[in-house]
């Protein structure tokens, strides 16, 4: 009997962005799902599934039809919300798949078309093809071939009728070619080139005479053709497009371009987004927040179409040739702060700003900060090594306390007349001067969606039963702690921490501590206290090269409450650690095999006193160790494996043990490289030794693509890989063969850890399954 698994929260890269026709919802897609959030609030308001498989790539919205497209999927969603109050319920969604990958997609809204009836929909595809489709009656009823058959990397398609239409394809030889796909021939019109790479972007303006791209080569170009005005195809490909402006600055690959009240506004692989004003060729900001890589994707708000302009008035020596240290707009004057120790008022007198008043402020040398509260005028600043906050419109000091001047870290924090936090670095010691009020916790009024998720790949994830909380690993060198709601199907970043020099590849769990491991070797314990991380000890072998990782861990509690971990590592070792009850971390020992092959994977069977350790490498080999007399003499010189098997025809990605019954067998369950599962029964004699082992067919072709994560919980193993696909396999009664009982492509793209526990509703005999990689997904698996 198939089982059902259910998608639900996800968390990853937002691949479209789209504001609805007025501005006051933003569309954001999030693999197949697209958010709706209220632009007044930031506050999410809608979510829906809008593709059956697959990641939405871009969007377009006309009116109330929106036409999402991501690999060769195509849904267009008739009585989309335009509003925060529209109604979900009326929201009616038509899907078809393409034959061909999907490149952009038009809704044809002027196009004229029975009473009732959805627009029609150009679809360009990236073998140089657009087809019309028509999602009323599910009908292609145009079709077209660019003579020139390349494959592109881009398509920017204009107009909102057929006889509008203009194409502009990006091919793989960097050239853009610009051609009518309603013409007799299909052939290009017009061939530019001046990109060094591949074209990522191509943008058309409002009327269509300009078009604006952006490239591997990091650079974006605006192209015109000197026409203004919609005009028809023919008269617009007639005037010849070249190029007249490309701006750099970029440091990494250009993802996304669109047009402004002012120019041009780029997203990169640098995390950052630039704003390029046209008349002057020069980027006037850089717009930071995003964190690590790659910013995907832009929208322009249409009533907000820039949002910072070229400077109008410029104060030179403000505060002197000292820094200037904070501003504040208020009540049309313009506050502001330096190093020079003087708070200085401008205003607009006969249209121009002047600097009407210099105040200095009594036992201050050096202003920071400027802020009000209520009709207050407060500053922040320094005289020698001590930090004061002065009420300026009042003439006292609320705070005075001793730091080490200006120039060593510092940060304040000031929530109303009596709630302040200040907090001084002072050479390993950080200070903390604050009014209790401030610790209780906050409620956020805004949203973000996937906000204090990991910036980069997660590496790892693990259920905390005790705490009820999921803790993640990643690439960005970040341990976080989330907490899940089934109900709303919200997972919520609750503690976020960054010890780790480098990436976290592994995580355990105990009912005490919380264990982390990863670059360098190193490996941090932690407590959970209120929801919280604690960091308790570290254990970092000196000189350790950055590239020597642990790469696998397990840890079990022992009988006199200490806590026994074992770390498997790039250099094919396994290191074991004992962590006592006050966080002291003890090397207990170091073994491994002669071939020294990078662990990957690893498991534990501990059932009374009898403990087995599985390793699994780069070379196929699964390796079982019997270390009950090892951990008991604390003496693992003389340890020797107890039984080796060659699981898989590569790399033993990832491993699980099963124990079966009381003290009498365990299941070793791995997925590798070569795409299978491969099953291993160990039977152990009744004094613990190991008696017979027995090998199962397991599932061959167990995935599309390599397998990464894999957990057996109960009746079940779930496992997941590169392909995006977490499956589902039921044990026989014997558990000699596993059958499929259920899977699902999550949003999640190259799955590297899964977390499996039974739900929390007590009535109810679900999984919830929990998988990581670039983004975070649940799903809930049900017999």
């Amino acid at each position: 009997m198939a089982g059902h698994l259910e998608k639900h929260a996800a968390v990853g890269a937002v691949t479209a962005l789209h504001f609805s026709p007025d501005g006051s919802l933003l569309y954001a897609c999030v693999g197949s799902t697209v958010y709706f959030y209220d632009t007044a609030t930031g506050c999410q308001v809608h979510a829906l599934t809008a593709m059956r498989s697959g990641a939405i790539h871009g969007l377009d919205v006309a009116g109330s039809v929106a036409a999402l497209f991501g690999q060769k999927m195509l849904a267009v969603l008739a009585h989309a919300p335009s509003s925060p109050m529209d109604d979900m319920r009326r929201v009616q969604v038509v899907q078809k798949e393409f034959p061909d990958w999907i490149l952009d997609a038009r809704l044809l809204c002027d196009e004229p078309t029975p009473g009732g009836a959805l627009p029609l929909v150009a679809v360009g595809m990236a073998h140089n093809f657009v087809h019309v489709w028509n999602p009323t009656t599910d009908t292609i009823v145009h079709s077209v071939r660019c003579s020139e058959r390349s494959i592109l990397y881009a398509m920017g398609l204009y107009g909102r009728s057929l006889d509008s239409l203009v194409v502009a394809a990006g091919t793989v030889f960097q050239h853009i070619l610009l051609w009518n796909p309603m013409g007799d021939d299909g052939q290009p019109v017009q061939r530019l080139h001046q990109h060094d790479g591949v074209l990522f972007k191509l943008q058309w303006s409002d009327d269509g005479q300009r078009l604006a791209s952006v490239s591997d080569d990091r650079s974006v170009q605006l192209w015109a053709n000197g026409g203004t005005g919609v005009t028809s195809p023919a008269t617009t490909l007639s005037r010849p497009f070249e190029s007249i402006f490309r701006g750099w600055g970029h440091t990494a690959r250009i993802w996304d371009v669109k047009f402004t009240s002012l120019g041009l506004v780029t997203a990169s692989e640098d995390a950052t987004c630039k704003l390029w004003d046209l008349s002057t060729n020069q980027c006037i900001a850089t717009l930071h927040g995003h964190t690590d890589v790659n910013v995907w994707r832009l929208a322009v708000h249409p009533s907000q179409p820039h949002s910072s302009s070229s400077p109008t008035h410029v104060l030179a020596h403000a505060h002197g040739d000292d820094i200037v240290s904070s501003v504040l707009w208020r009540d049309n004057k313009l506050y502001s702060t330096g190093h020079d120790g003087y708070l200085a008022i401008t205003e607009r007198v006969d249209g121009v700003f002047v600097i009407t008043r210099k105040q200095s402020i009594k036992g201050l040398a050096t202003l920071k900060r400027v802020w009000f509260e209520g009709d207050d005028l407060l500053v922040f600043g320094f005289h020698a090594k001590i930090a004061h906050i002065v009420n300026v419109s009042q003439s006292f000091r609320r705070l005075s306390v001793t730091t080490g001047g200006w120039r060593s870290p510092h940060a304040l924090r000031v929530e109303s007349a009596h709630d302040h936090a200040l907090c001084i670095g002072q050479k390993d010691t950080i200070l903390l001067h604050a009014s209790s009020s401030l610790l209780e916790a906050t409620q956020a009024t805004t949203s973000v969606h996937g906000q204090m998720h990991h910036s980069k790949t997660a590496c790892c994830v693990e259920w905390d039963p005790v705490a009820k909380l999921l803790l993640t690993g990643g690439e960005d060198n970040a341990l976080k702690v989330y907490a899940y709601d089934a109900q709303r199907q919200v997972l919520d970043c609750i503690d976020s921490v960054s010890m780790h020099t480098t990436n976290i590849r592994a995580l355990a769990v105990t009912k005490n501590y919380v264990v982390s491991a990863g670059g360098k070797q190193s490996l941090h314990v932690w407590r959970l206290h209120e929801k919280r991380l604690q960091h308790v000890g570290e254990h970092t072998p000196r000189d350790a090269p950055q590239d020597q990782r642990i790469l696998a861990l397990v840890v079990t509690q022992l009988g006199d409450g200490r806590t026994l971990a074992f770390a498997g590592s790039s250099e094919g070792a396994v290191t074991a650690l004992l962590i006592d009850a006050a966080g002291h971390i003890h090397v207990a020992g170091v073994f491994g095999t002669s071939t020294r092959k990078p662990i990957l994977s690893c498991g534990l069977y501990h059932v009374e006193n009898q403990l087995y350790l599985a390793t699994g490498a780069t070379d196929g080999k699964v390796v079982v160790w019997h270390l009950t007399d090892a951990v008991a003499t604390s003496n693992y010189n003389d340890v020797t494996p107890a039984y080796v098997y060659t699981a898989h025809d590569m790399g033993v990605n990832c491993l699980s043990i099963l124990a079966d019954g009381p003290s009498s067998c365990f299941h070793i369950v791995s997925g590798g490289d070569d795409q299978c599962i491969a099953h291993a029964t160990m039977t152990l004699t009744s004094n613990g030794g190991l008696a017979t082992t027995t090998h199962h067919a397991g599932v061959r072709n167990a995935s599309a693509s390599a397998l990464k994560a894999i957990r057996c919980v109960g009746n079940v193993v779930v496992a997941g890989g590169y392909d995006q696909r977490v499956t589902v396999w039921r044990w026989n009664d014997a558990r000699s063969a596993l059958t499929w009982a259920a899977a699902a492509l999550s949003e999640t793209a190259d799955i590297a850890g899964l977390a499996v526990y039974e739900a929390l509703d007590a009535s109810s005999s679900a999984l919830q399954i929990v998988a990581v990689g670039k983004g975070l997904q649940a799903c809930t698996f049900t017999e």
